[in-house]
């Protein structure tokens, strides 16, 4: 199984691919209908030229790229630091259709197009959602402290799920689940260590 790094590296690189295949296919294009007004003996040099510049704007998307994942890695390396629980072993899941948030067991991703930023749990003092609530989406804001940083970080998004701030909330504040007795199967207190109906000791 690909690590969530990996799995961005390759998004990022196949974006900037794209693009710069296109802008290449497109300056091809231009100097070759420009090679069709001139004698049939230019026209040649100027489909090798043609060729040419669309496989330098490939190059030059895959360099930018690069770049851009080499500054994004740096961030998620900061972000990691000092943390057990590693950001490319989590399994993510997405809080709405918006596809911008996901939580996994430890961490948050938040992704803006080729953007992304990761907040571990338990260093996110708190998510305060707040918006205005209109038609079938729901535009949330997101502000978070971080317990290591004086500033507030604001995260804005168009969340697609009218649910999406009560399960963020769920997610940082989960509800300790409820003790079952084996002997009875009544539920208890997650503090309990007798069961209030029957007696026996729990687990």
């Amino acid at each position: 199984m690909r690590s969530n790094s990996r799995k961005i590296r390759q998004q990022i690189m196949q974006v900037y691919l794209l693009n710069g295949l296109e802008a290449g296919c497109l300056i091809g294009i231009v100097i070759l209908l420009y090679a069709l007004e001139l004698p049939s003996w230019f026209q040649q040099d100027y489909r090798i030229l043609a060729i040419v510049m669309t496989a330098v704007s490939v190059v030059v998307g895959l360099l930018f790229g690069r770049s851009k994942w080499v500054g994004l890695k740096r961030r998620l390396f900061r972000a990691q630091a000092g943390h057990e629980d590693s950001f490319d072993d989590e399994e993510f899941r997405m809080v709405d259709h918006s596809g911008t948030l996901y939580t996994g067991g430890a961490w948050l991703l938040y992704r803006e197009g080729l953007d992304c930023r990761i907040y571990y749990r338990n260093s996110i003092e708190s998510i305060d959602p707040y918006g205005e609530h209109g038609g079938k989406r729901v535009k949330v804001w997101l502000s978070v402290k971080l317990q290591n940083r004086q500033d507030l970080e604001v995260l804005g998004y168009e969340a697609g799920n009218p649910d999406a701030a009560d399960l963020l909330a769920e997610w940082l504040n989960p509800v300790p689940q409820k003790k079952v007795c084996r002997a009875c199967g009544a539920p208890n207190d997650p503090d309990a260590k007798y069961c209030a109906w029957c007696g026996s000791l729990l687990d």
